[in-house]
């Protein structure tokens, strides 16, 4: 299967990180399905758009965070999950070792380590060589 006809869903509660992840992903011909913030849109929406792959970050909005709601997704079908996280503390390491099919992306990451990760779920997939870099903010 051709990379640009990988569907992804990113379950992300700061607005300007998601919107820049989405730019990012389209620039590199990933389909993005959907941009959450809060567990129960996250289910509605994978169930719904059958994502290939879901970038799911571990703090987010609702009632489940983003391992609990990888556990409720993983349920009904199983998609590749990619978590994000600014946390790497043992326990929640751990907790993301118990989904099947996961990685781990600490924050921050640059583009390259994002489609390098993505592009490690699809072994298919071309290489980074048309990788589509742009630098949004100099910090």
């Amino acid at each position: 299967m051709d990379k640009a006809r990988k569907k992804i869903l990113i379950v992300e509660d700061e607005v300007i990180v998601a919107m820049e992840i989405e730019m990012h992903l389209q620039m590199n011909n990933f389909i993005v399905v959907g941009k959450c913030q809060s567990s129960g849109k996250a289910i509605e929406v994978s169930l719904e758009k059958k994502p290939d792959l879901i970038m799911m970050d571990i703090n987010i909005q609702g009632e489940h965070d983003g391992v609990q709601t990888s556990k409720i997704i993983l349920d009904s079908y199983k998609p590749s999950i990619l978590f994000l996280s600014a946390y790497n503390d043992a326990n929640t390491i751990e907790r993301t070792k118990q989904i099947p099919d996961s990685k781990l992306l600490s924050k921050p990451f640059s583009v390259r380590d994002l489609i390098t990760a993505i592009n490690s779920f699809f072994p298919d997939a071309s290489s980074l060589d048309n990788l589509q870099v742009k630098v949004l903010r100099q910090e």
